[in-house]
């Protein structure tokens, strides 16, 4: 937390090595960051959705609103996994603010073997499944296997 209320630039996305959800899916394994960071940003155009709730894909898919709330522009392999840099629009900034979300849980694509293959959306929650960094406290994260 910053006392500025503050958004945070960087969000963990994924765990590095093999990992699983507090919901039993799994286990996934991280081999290739550098290529998961290339994938994802190519199949994105530069551009990976951050939403509410997997809004992208629950919402959308019922002809509802999925709003974004910002745009992971960059990612990072980083020792404990992949991290993602935020460009948070006016939504996203009020909601970091107000503290609205305590996670988030990105929606990644693996193969049946558990290999994580790209990370297509990430959202913001209340509820996150994986061990990543908490967006208050940087130290906790989810995911959801499309």
């Amino acid at each position: 937390d910053s006392a500025d209320n503050t958004p945070p630039e960087w969000i963990h996305l994924t765990p590095a090595g093999t990992f699983g959800g507090k919901d039993g899916r799994g286990p996934f394994t991280l081999k290739d960051p550098a290529d998961v960071i290339t994938r994802s940003m190519d199949m994105a155009r530069g551009k990976i959705v951050v939403d509410i709730n997997h809004s992208t894909h629950v919402a959308a898919a019922r002809g509802e609103r999925s709003d974004a709330v910002g745009w992971i522009t960059e990612l990072n392999a980083r020792k404990d996994g992949i991290w993602g840099r935020v460009e948070w629009n006016g939504t996203g900034r009020q909601l970091m603010a107000d503290h609205a979300y305590r996670g988030i849980s990105p929606a990644i694509g693996s193969r049946p073997d558990g290999t994580v293959e790209w990370i297509e959306a990430v959202s913001l929650t209340n509820r996150p499944n994986l061990g990543v960094t908490d967006l208050h406290s940087q130290n906790q994260e989810t995911r959801m296997d499309l």
